[in-house]
C-alpha cells in the first residue's frame, strides 16, 4: 500500500466517492461513519486513509478485497468504486431509447410492494427529475423546429440535397 500526501487523481476520486457514499448512508439510512465501517467490516482508520485523512498522512491505496467487502456489505455499487480507482474503464450508460417507457418501468418499480421505503423515495425523486428534463427537452426540440421552419425555402436548399 502506498501513501501519498497529495494523492493520485484516482485516490482523490475514490476518496471523494467514499465520502459521498458515507454522506448518502448517513442521510438515507441514518448510519454514522463508524456504523457503516462496522457493517462493512473495514476499519474506520482505513476508510479515513482512503479519503486522505488526516491530511498529514495523505491518501492510502485501497485493496480490491477491502473495497469489494465495503461495497457488498453496504449495498454500494462496486463498479463505481472500481471506476473511480481506475481499475475498470467507465462505461457511460446508454440513454433510454424509449424515455416514457423507461419512466413507466421506474414508476412500477417504485410502486412495487417489495421496494423499501427509502429506495421508493429516491426512485420517485429521480422519476420527477427525469420527467421534468424530458419535458424541457421536448419543449426545446419544438422551439428548434419552429425556429428552423421556413429557413429553407425549397427542399433543394436544404443541407445534404
Amino acid at each position: 500500500m502506498s501513501s501519498q500526501a497529495d494523492g493520485t487523481p484516482e485516490q482523490i476520486a475514490f476518496g471523494n466517492w467514499v465520502s459521498d457514499q458515507l454522506a448518502y448512508l448517513k442521510e438515507v439510512r441514518g448510519l454514522s461513519m463508524r456504523e457503516a465501517c462496522r457493517i462493512a467490516g473495514v476499519s474506520h482508520t482505513q476508510v479515513y486513509a482512503w479519503m486522505g485523512q488526516p491530511e498529514s498522512a495523505g491518501y492510502v491505496d485501497a485493496s480490491g478485497p477491502a473495497v469489494k467487502k465495503f461495497c457488498t456489505r453496504l449495498k454500494l455499487d462496486y463498479t463505481e468504486a472500481a471506476e473511480a480507482l481506475g481499475w475498470v474503464k467507465s462505461s457511460a450508460p446508454e440513454p433510454p431509447k424509449d424515455p416514457e417507457g423507461f419512466i413507466k418501468r421506474a414508476r412500477e418499480m417504485a410502486e412495487h410492494e417489495d421496494t423499501p421505503e427509502e429506495e421508493r423515495i429516491i426512485l420517485l425523486a429521480r422519476i420527477e427529475a427525469a420527467e421534468m428534463h424530458l419535458k424541457n427537452a421536448r419543449d426545446s426540440e419544438r422551439r428548434f423546429e419552429e425556429l428552423m421552419r421556413g429557413v429553407f425555402e425549397d427542399e433543394k436548399d436544404a443541407p445534404g440535397h
